[in-house]
């Protein structure tokens, strides 16, 4: 092989010096490879002879012609038959050359490929983790999660049951197997002096049975653990078991002081259970049926199918039970009705639809990518046109240029995947910073044998779109002439690809605009109340130590005496349920003014429960009366305040000072149902931003003997004051931890956790789109540039101004630009409802995001034409017409 190489290269002498350089190597490993196919044997002296005949041939016609190859046909001799492995391992050889001869080329198509690979898969790996993969469950698809909603209420639909309910679903719905109500929190653990807190959850029903686990020691709770007088039992996780109770098989009959109150272990949860997210241990919650009975839903009921039973036939049951309970129970139950659906849709349900969207919004990162990767191979193709024409000469087929060209632009697709697939796990190893709260199940992203198979398959897809064409239309390059024809065709290919690039990335600009433009909107709600340098932190007295309400209230008002004498504190209040937090309650309010609304259209309004420095410490304004003061205290007239948006809707705006009205609060609270008196409006502060104002009735703490509120301390901003509160705490009550510990400022970044997340995710996208398509213009515009470069050389020499010419190149150049906005607008307003539902404050056709986004892309085209035009045309005419 080694003599062979030699005589090759001497043959090749006959070609000219020019024509050597570039294409001399190619020559001789193309003629090697060739050889090598045919193996050992008498054939291959022939083989060998007839090669160096044609590379002669070819060799005095390139020199007799002023170009390409005068190369018309190949050989009329047959090909000698090879195998189709030894064809593909010549093929992945030659691919491997050609790539790593030219690694800017190789290097920006892959780079360009790694991206637009790696962000799809990311975004599938959530979709994959979070909606398609089932529940870590047996059977997971019989669990479903119940709902409550009222006939006459549409919309208002909500899974807060009541225990009663709860337990007739139990009893009397043959479709289910098990049922259990539920409600996170977090228990007061005491032990060895010292108290703690445990995320956990209260439990009504059978909750192991519902998910279809068994207990790893002991035993599942049972309908009977929650009856009122019934000993207090406790069932622990696995890994709490493990890490605080020592592991060991006698833990069963271990006492533990929860909330107060002493709990015996019954049984421990298989490892990896915990529902709801995040809970370490479950106890039974004791409902007064006397307090807290068929109106008082707090549980968040799932249950069970019977196998072979669908959701359908649970669902007619639980209307036909509705209809039973209504007729039963018309003061609670007139217009209640009940709907389960599985609880994988349930806890997905509210982020689908906007993964769903971003996958598909992704995909045209992918289809640009592809468009550039085309783009760069028709470029990069123009020049091997002597190349192609050597390989025809030593006798390659159009199929065999076609099928090298596939290999060549298969290793690229490989090479993408493969980094896309390290892309994407960069990407989900950062994914919980930027998710935060906002997804479910974001521990169960990763890179899994789906996610794979997505990341080959989508290159596979990449390879079809971007090397088919390159493949064929350089198979298919006429070996005698360079062909106007085939210039005209080839820019016509690359304006088109040029189009779509600019259409897919304006859709994507515009999406993501209008992400941007409804995120500052939000920023922008008045919230009604100061946030800033305001914490918050939960305390919960458990009953069995203040058992009166002048204990309670007794504590909330010490408490809020030592707080507000620390020299960082400005003021102090306290609230059951604060803006942008967990607790929010509505109840019946029963205006004296007027008669009582019949069963099923009573007027209902949030209620919370505040000490009188919470309006102070929010800046929450009063507009009318009087704050709650010190004076109302228990054995007092009851009194309350309510917001702004309560006297519009109830009073039509007219001021309610001095009116009465009963409020149907119930949950243990004293005094619920009895008559109270409005003695001040305030200000709306806003629970949610997406709400809007609620109808708001405050209660004072003193009257009501919340058991549970959240302290609210405004701070002088200097320092952290926090150890400070812990230790004021303690003083009152050393087994009394401190919960949620977080900033008014921190809580409500939270609650824009979700629309932040699908801006960043959106908004990414929209930025690599930009820069491949900044890119793919770039480098059209500078190989379209190149070839007029003799053109604009004669028509400045002719006397065109410079900036003449700027302006005919930036005209022709930007000409597929307005093509592909004006694309990219239409095919955005069509698809502008796909965002509705992400969007607050501003409709999907906003006018101000559909003028800047096109502007915007405009601008990036420019800079990209721009710099090229400019090169070019700092190019001397003589210089140019010499080199030419």
């Amino acid at each position: 092989m080694t003599l062979f190489r030699g005589l090759v290269r001497a043959v090749c002498l006959s070609f000219p010096a020019e024509f050597r350089r570039g294409w001399g190597r190619d020559l001789v490993d193309t003629a090697d490879d060739r050889l090598a196919a045919e193996g050992r044997g008498p054939a291959t002296v022939g083989l060998a002879l007839q090669i160096l005949a044609e590379l002669a041939v070819a060799g005095w016609r390139e020199r007799q012609s002023s170009g390409a190859p005068n190369v018309s046909a190949p050989p009329t001799s047959p090909r000698p038959r090879t195998s189709a492995m030894n064809d593909l391992w010549q093929d992945l050889r030659y691919a491997l050359r050609a790539l790593t001869a030219r690694p800017s080329y190789s290097l920006l198509a892959i780079l360009t490929l790694t991206v637009g690979l790696g962000t799809s898969t990311a975004m599938f790996s959530l979709v994959q983790g979070i909606l398609l993969q089932p529940l870590p469950y047996p059977e997971p698809e019989r669990i479903v999660s119940l709902y409550r909603t009222f006939a006459h209420l549409p919309g208002r639909e909500t899974r807060s049951m009541s225990r009663p309910d709860a337990e007739d679903f139990s009893q009397q719905i043959s479709a289910f197997e098990a049922v259990a109500g539920t409600t996170d929190s977090q228990l007061t653990v005491k032990r060895d002096g010292a108290a703690y807190l445990v995320d956990g959850g209260l439990v009504v029903g059978e909750l192991l049975r519902v998910f279809g686990l068994a207990p790893v020691l002991g035993r599942d709770f049972q309908w009977a653990d929650s009856e009122l007088g019934t000993p207090y039992v406790t069932v622990v996780s696995q890994r709490y078991w493990q890490q605080e109770l020592g592991g060991g098989p006698d833990v069963l009959g271990t006492v533990i002081d929860v909330n107060g109150d002493a709990h015996t272990v019954i049984g421990v949860a298989p490892d990896g259970f915990s529902y709801p997210d995040g809970a370490a241990m479950w106890v039974p919650w004791k409902l007064d049926p006397e307090d807290c009975d068929r109106g008082c839903h707090l549980l968040k009921t799932v249950a069970r199918l019977q196998p072979g039973i669908d959701l359908e036939a649970a669902n007619l049951e639980l209307e036909a039970l509705a209809t039973r309970l209504e007729a039963a129970y018309p003061d609670s139950n007139t217009h209640k009705r009940f709907s389960g659906r599985s609880l994988l849709e349930q806890m997905v349900g509210s982020v689908g639809p906007a993964l769903w969207m971003l996958l598909a919004a992704v995909q045209l990162v992918v289809l640009i990518a592809a468009a550039n990767v085309t783009n760069l191979i028709l470029v990069r193709g123009t020049g091997r046109r002597r190349e192609l024409a050597v390989r025809t000469a030593l006798g390659a087929s159009r199929w065999r240029l076609f099928q090298q060209m596939l290999v060549e632009n298969g290793l690229l697709a490989l090479t993408g995947a493969v980094g896309g697939l390290l892309l994407a796990r960069a990407a989900l190893a950062i994914l919980p910073r930027v998710a935060r709260e906002s997804l479910p199940r974001l521990q169960e992203v990763g890179i899994d044998g789906p996610v794979m198979w997505f990341a080959f398959a989508l290159a596979w897809i990449g390879l079809m779109l971007s090397g088919l064409l390159p493949a064929w239309r350089l198979s298919m390059i006429s070996l005698r002439s360079r062909g106007s024809t085939q210039g005209v065709s080839g820019r016509r290919s690359k304006s088109l690809l040029l189009v779509a690039e600019v259409a897919l990335s304006l859709m994507l600009v515009l999406g993501s605009g209008l992400l941007l433009r409804s995120f500052l909107e939000r920023l922008e709600v008045d919230l009604g109340f100061d946030r800033r340098n305001v914490i918050r932190f939960g305390i919960y007295l458990p009953e069995s130590v203040y058992s009166e309400p002048e204990d309670a209230s007794g504590f909330f008002r010490r408490l809020e005496e030592e707080i507000r004498a620390l020299p960082e504190v400005e003021a102090v209040g306290a609230m059951f349920a604060p803006p942008f937090g967990a607790n929010n309650v509505t109840s019946v309010v029963r205006p004296m003014d007027r008669p009582d609304a019949p069963v099923g259209e009573e007027l209902f309004a949030s209620f919370d429960v505040v000490t009188p420095g919470a309006f102070e410490t929010l800046e929450i304004p009063l507009l009318e009366g009087r704050l709650l003061n010190e004076g109302d205290r228990h054995g007092q007239p009851l009194v309350l305040v309510v917001n702004q948006r309560f006297v519009d809707e109830i009073y039509g705006g007219k001021s309610p000072i001095g009116e009465r009205m009963k409020i149907e609060i119930g949950f243990g609270y004293d005094n619920g149902g009895e008559e109270h008196t409005i003695v001040g409006v305030v200000g709306n502060a806003l629970r949610r931003v997406e709400t809007g104002p609620e109808s708001m009735v405050y209660l004072t703490q003193a009257q009501m003997a919340s058991p549970y509120l959240s302290m609210l301390v405004a701070t002088r901003g200097a320092g952290d004051v926090v150890p400070a509160i812990r230790q004021r705490v303690q003083s009152l009550d050393p087994l009394l931890p401190m919960r949620s510990i977080e900033t008014l400022d921190e809580a409500v970044d939270r609650s824009l956790g979700a629309p932040r997340f699908y801006l960043i995710l959106l908004g990414g996208f929209a930025g690599i789109a930009l820069l491949l398509a900044a890119v793919g213009l770039y480098g059209v515009a500078s190989y379209l540039v190149s070839q007029r470069v003799r053109e604009l050389a004669i028509r400045q020499a002719l006397g065109a101004r410079k900036g003449q010419l700027l302006r005919l190149v930036m005209e022709d150049s930007l000409r597929p630009v307005v093509a592909g906005l004006m694309v990219g607008l239409a095919g955005a307003w069509a698809a502008r409802r796909m965002v509705e539902s992400l969007l607050f404050g501003i409709s999907p056709g906003d006018g101000v995001t559909f003028l800047t986004a096109p502007l915007l892309l405009l601008g990036v085209a420019v800079l990209a034409v721009l710099w090229p035009a400019r090169r070019a045309l700092g190019i001397e005419p003589r210089a140019a017409l010499g080199a030419e």
